[in-house]
């Protein structure tokens, strides 16, 4: 669907942080229940994560690549795609069990016996605060849906898709050939989310009919279907009305076919309050005047697409706007007093669309593409055709409050969502079980879409190494994971699908794919795909095909002949996992390759459905390899089935530049003949190849597969690395170690030793530097690193760094940002980097008092990205009752000061803490119904959550203590999220037996070694 959400918005996390009973189908008017208010008076707060589900916790909470949770204030790097997101990206609004487990697939099915042609939809929003909306109708809309339909079989009544509707039945009919054929009934069939228009007549087969719909509806509470979402503007609240319809919400705003397969055209006429503007996917045909306190605006139709697709936004909301070369008009949206953070997603996105225009080889199907800055939204973005909505995170920037991280992050979910335009909407998957085609193909694309628009800078193709890749690699690590193409026969299935395999995995695998066949043959293969399915559907299975047919002959297979892409496709795709290859050296002329599936827990166990796949758990492996000196990387292929020798004295290193999704281990003597040539000369093997060194051999000593002793000794060379994305995973490494041992005095070896070598690194940064430098992005990598830098630097105590972070509290926020009513993002005049660390170190010096301040600031703050910065500031106060004040603020389901959509980057925000750790798996224990009450809503971000309150298990005591909890517990023992956590708990629990005082000591030699 949308952008994944990434976790904690792609921060760097590594050191820091001291760290309704459904309505029933009516047959007469009435007015539905006025939905509850509180929730949208809450104070914006911004959360963000990932693809990415998302997603997928990163780097900061412990289900990304490192595993711990720590915290930086810096708001330093934000990673390429995601999250996996994890993520799951929209909210579920059911238990994550399924309430269809009694009823047989094929009967949550639409029939496809009449299926739709043409919808003509019109839709009155009744919205808060205008004149001429009764008060009993202020939160509810009208509709009336005029369906021509095609007649494939004789029938006796018409099947649709729709939940929490009334209808008037008096004013529904049915006509066909000139006829009025009777409705006896409209039954209401709500488990299957169906109703029946029970008709008096039969419809005989091959004829058209049309079919009208007069309902009426509430807008809802959970940020699905047609909703509201409040601001302010100069002090008064202000609503808005939107859509978010993936996969299933479709039907939550108007009785419709909602399954992706059942594509039709839309007309959509808007009726709204006087003084809004209302936008649809297509573009405006003509505005009218209902009477003095209404307006109907027309939408031109639209091509043929799925109703997941469709969208409406009403409000006063004010917008940029320009043109492609090709004419197609763009226009970007935010509240009014946004309207000045426009400019750059307005030139990302038409700069973007002409490069996609060109890549497709085809040309934006509509005459104009909207993108809008949505206050409540629970995704990171959506890709509705011709109206794509957003975070206003996620589309909105200023330079002066924005970090470069979180610029590329606009620009990140900018290339996401266009690409989908093409790919997921003109072409569009049968069923949701090839859902991960349509992201991860979005994934893979996002990286170049983001070069482009950053004219190169943002060096993507590196960032995809050190963001998906490595997200997709820890994630599929684990056995509750999933194939990426996986049967899905329910919708309430589909969630599952949204995550980091989907978003991160599918993107390694196409990347991978294109790496093996050529840029060139996979863009004409992709090219043929979209002209042989547009306007359509298609399978995974038909994009392998087309691209099957464009790889030529040249393109040798592991067999010897041309590569069978469908062949090679199906192992990467329907089965879990990837393999780890092991390199061991034969004779003093040869090494062997072999492989096996990589685990973090041996022990772990498949779901039944997925332990014994097709393939075996094998795969045709595509090696790339570099020999020591020699900077060519040669190619070769590891078949399934027997092991590869390659004939070489000289060490070799493969997977180089990072194409492959695998791991490698090496024997040690080969680890150790890597690790000189690194220290001789690491520049021979690219940023790339370097990162996928370093991070390999930390998890091969994760999982025991070599002694922590040799990866620490790996990164020696590491004081010579001038590049950012190396230094970063190598600081990442360090700091999951950092985190293992949380308040135990033996980490104090390590981080003596992280500050020695960091030293000159240190020495080399200044907060100056970045301030100056930062809206450079010529410069853009100097100030990333440099931010790490900074960011373990002050985390690690030491005194230099801790005094100049909290002078930028003391000397230029405080004294500017004095009075109840200022805002920070007005008043403080830092430059974006430098806020995180005011904030943070500010409360962590001030204490309480400090605390309170900057949370007053983050109360009146309309700024969501600012509101970020404020949160992560008063995470890192030094005071246990009242970070719980701050989780209880949340939870509280009528005053709370977070949004719903942000409530899950609360705990995260917390969770960074490491006092966190002292008191989070007992909050989840003891406070397992009260965060039930609003946290359910958005059953995504609840997940996220438990994560983030189970993170800091690491011992037996507090796995046994779960695991009671879970017994006594029959509404958490169901939740799906807990068998991960279980999972992974106990290589937590034996890392911390192992390792904990043998790598204090090691530490300890090393430092006595370099005095």
């Amino acid at each position: 669907m949308s952008h994944p959400l990434p976790s904690f918005d792609y921060y760097p996390k590594r050191f820091m942080g001291t760290t309704p009973q459904k309505p029933q189908a009516q047959c007469s008017k009435k007015s539905l229940f006025v939905a509850i208010l509180a929730i949208l008076f809450s104070v914006i707060i911004t959360c963000i994560i990932t693809y990415y589900i998302t997603l997928n916790m990163t780097r900061a909470i412990g289900t990304g690549r490192t595993g711990d949770s720590t915290y930086t204030p810096d708001g330093g790097e934000e990673t390429g795609s995601g999250e996996q997101p994890e993520a799951g990206e929209k909210p579920e609004t059911e238990e994550p069990t399924d309430p269809t487990s009694d009823i047989p697939a094929e009967e949550l099915r639409l029939p496809r016996s009449v299926l739709p042609v043409h919808y003509d939809l019109t839709i009155k929003t009744n919205i808060p605060g205008y004149p001429g909306v009764p008060e009993d109708k202020k939160l509810s809309y009208d509709g009336q849906v005029k369906m021509r339909l095609k007649v494939k079989e004789r029938v006796s009544k018409i099947t649709l898709n729709s939940v929490g509707l009334n209808f008037t039945t008096a004013e529904c009919s049915v006509t066909s050939k000139g006829k009025n054929i009777p409705i006896s009934s409209i039954e209401n069939a709500v488990k299957l989310e169906m109703i029946y228009i029970n008709l008096g007549e039969q419809l005989e087969e091959n004829q058209e009919a049309e079919l009208k719909l007069v309902f009426s509806g509430n807008y809802r509470e959970d940020l699905a279907g047609l909703y509201y979402t409040v601001y302010t503007e100069h002090g008064e609240m202000k609503y808005a009305i939107t859509t978010q319809m993936e996969p299933s919400d479709a039907r939550k705003m108007v009785p419709c076919y909602d399954e992706p397969d059942i594509k039709a055209n839309w007309t959509v006429t808007i009726i709204h309050p006087t003084g809004t503007k209302a936008i649809s996917n297509g573009i405006e045909q003509g505005e009218s005047k209902v009477d003095k306190n209404f307006i109907s605006t027309k939408f031109k139709t639209t091509p043929k697409m799925s109703s997941y697709l469709l969208a409406l936004f009403v409000s006063e909301f004010d917008y940029v706007e320009k043109k492609t070369k090709n004419g197609v008009r763009f226009r970007i949206y935010a509240r009014p007093e946004a309207k000045h953070q426009l400019q750059y997603a307005l030139n990302a996105g038409v700069k973007c669309t002409e490069y996609y225009e060109e890549y497709y080889g085809i040309k934006f199907p509509l005459e104009k593409q909207d993108m809008v800055a949505i206050p409540d939204f629970a995704a990171g973005a959506m890709e509705n055709w011709g109206l794509i909505t957003y975070r206003e995170t996620a589309l909105l920037y200023d330079e002066n409050i924005y970090t470069p991280g979180s610029k590329r992050r606009v620009a990140v979910v900018i290339a996401h969502e266009l690409a989908h335009q093409w790919f997921g909407n003109l072409v569009t998957m049968k069923w949701w079980d090839d859902l991960w085609l349509n992201e991860g193909f979005a994934t893979l694309v996002e990286y170049s879409g983001t070069d482009v628009i950053s004219d190169g800078n943002f060096r993507m193709t590196e960032d995809f190494v050190n963001g998906a890749l490595s997200e997709a690699l820890s994630y599929d690590s684990r056995a509750s994971t999933h194939p990426l193409s996986f049967k899905i026969t329910k919708v309430v299935e589909v969630n599952e699908a949204f995550d980091t395999i989907s978003y991160a995995k599918g993107g390694s695998v196409l990347r991978m794919l294109r790496q093996v066949i050529g840029e060139k043959n996979f863009q004409k293969g992709l090219q043929h795909y979209l002209n042989l399915h547009k306007y359509s559907n298609a399978k995974a299975a038909d994009l392998f095909e087309a691209l099957n047919e464009k790889t030529p002959e040249s393109i040798i297979g592991p067999n010897g002949g041309k590569l069978d892409v469908i062949n090679f496709a199906e192992q990467w795709t329907t089965q879990l996992g990837y393999p780890l290859l092991t390199v061991t050296r034969e004779d003093e002329n040869t090494i062997k390759v072999t492989q096996e599936r990589f685990k973090k827990n041996k022990d772990a166990v498949e779901k039944p459905k997925y332990r014994n796949p097709k393939y075996g758990f094998k795969w045709d492996v595509p090696v790339w390899y570099q020999e020591a000196g020699n900077k060519e990387i040669k190619f070769a292929w590891l078949k399934r089935d027997e092991p590869l020798f390659l004939k070489t004295k000289s060490a070799v290193v493969l997977n180089a530049d990072s194409f492959g999704f695998y791991r490698v281990n090496y024997e040690n003597a080969e680890w150790k003949k890597i690790g000189a040539l690194l220290v001789k000369d690491h520049e021979k093997f690219s940023a790339k190849t370097r990162v996928r060194l370093i991070e390999d051999i930390f998890i091969c000593a994760q999982v025991d597969l070599v002694d922590y002793e040799l990866a620490i000794d790996f990164i020696q060379y590491i004081s010579k690395e001038k590049e950012y994305y190396p230094w970063s995973t190598a600081l990442s490494e360090i700091g999951v170690i950092i985190g293992k041992y949380e308040s135990d005095p033996e980490v104090e070896p390590i981080k003596k030793y992280l500050v020695k070598l960091l030293s000159k690194n240190y020495a080399a940064s200044s907060f100056d530097y970045m301030a100056k430098n930062y809206k450079n992005d010529k410069k853009f990598f100097d100030v990333l690193l440099m931010s790490e830098v900074l960011s373990a630097e002050c985390s690690l105590g030491d005194e230099d760094c801790v005094k100049k972070a909290t002078a930028l509290y003391t000397d230029h926020v405080e004294p500017n940002c004095k009075g109840s009513d200022k805002k920070s993002s007005s008043c403080n005049k830092l430059a974006a980097p430098l806020r995180g660390y005011a904030y943070c170190y500010g409360v962590k010096k001030g204490g309480i008092k400090a605390f309170n301040r900057v949370f007053q600031w983050y109360r009146i703050e309309d700024v969501q990205r600012e509101k970020d910065n404020l949160l992560r500031g008063m995470a890192c106060l030094d005071d246990i009752p009242t970070l719980k004040k701050v989780l209880l603020n949340a939870m509280d389901d009528e005053k709370s000061d977070f949004r719903l959509q942000d409530l899950s980057s609360v705990f995260a925000t917390v969770g960074g803490n490491k006092l966190s750790s002292e008191f989070f798996l007992n909050f989840l224990i003891t406070r397992w119904d009260d965060l039930q009450v609003r946290l359910k809503k958005d059953m995504t971000g609840f997940r996220r959550i438990i994560q983030t309150l189970t993170s800091s298990i690491d011992t037996p005591s507090e796995l046994s203590q779960l695991k009671s909890f879970l017994k006594a517990t029959p509404s958490a023992e169901k939740m799906s999220v807990f068998h991960g956590i279980l999972e992974g708990a106990p290589v937590k629990i034996a890392w911390r037996q192992k390792n904990l005082k043998k790598l204090s000591n090691h530490f300890a030699q090393l430092l006595q070694k370099s005095q």
